[in-house]
């Protein structure tokens, strides 16, 4: 789910403005890049799920869980709705207009409520430090603070132009 969901969705998001290509190439790689994110994110919510029913775990006891079902479930309808307003030839160039900027605000908030690891992913790493009896605070998220950092980069850049030296610069500061 790291790499379809945080890494390849945040990578979608930015293809649009950055790649060089033509813009109908652009929105090919968008839609595609965003398709294999929400694939491999619905493949690993059934492994969770799967995992958990053989191990005899209840189904979304933690709020990762849910937050991470309604994000999977919010990203799905996003990508559905893009495909069929701006993919989809037969939409009518009206329809197109008044659909862009609540595409690209309801994308941003699903980004915003999936891609920040540092509030999602440790929320489902307590419980399961609880159900396998280490003490709490023992198993640290290295990639919280990737995960966030890399939100940021992706979301917060005013000029799309300088998010991939926002992304670099973030990694930098991760590795001193």
């Amino acid at each position: 789910m790291l790499i379809g969901f945080i890494i390849l969705g945040s990578e979608a998001i930015m293809s649009y403005k950055i790649l060089p290509w033509s813009h109908d190439t652009d929105k090919i790689a968008h839609m595609v890049l965003h398709a294999v994110a929400l694939f491999l994110g619905s493949v690993g919510i059934y492994a969770a799920f799967k995992f958990h029913n053989e191990s005899g775990i209840a189904n979304l006891y933690s709020l990762h869980s849910w937050v991470g079902l309604g994000t999977i479930c919010l990203y799905g309808i996003q990508w559905l709705l893009g495909v069929s307003t701006f993919f989809y030839p037969g939409a009518s160039p009206t329809v197109r207009r008044r659909m862009l900027p609540w595409h690209v605000r309801s994308g941003t908030a699903c980004g915003r409520v999936g891609f920040p690891g540092e509030a999602h992913l440790p929320s489902g790493r307590w419980p399961r430090q609880v159900q396998l009896g280490s003490p709490a605070g023992e198993l640290h998220s290295s990639s919280g603070g990737t995960s966030w950092r890399f939100c940021c980069a992706v979301c917060h850049c005013p000029n799309a132009q300088r998010a991939h030296a926002c992304v670099f610069s973030s990694a930098q500061a991760l590795s001193h």
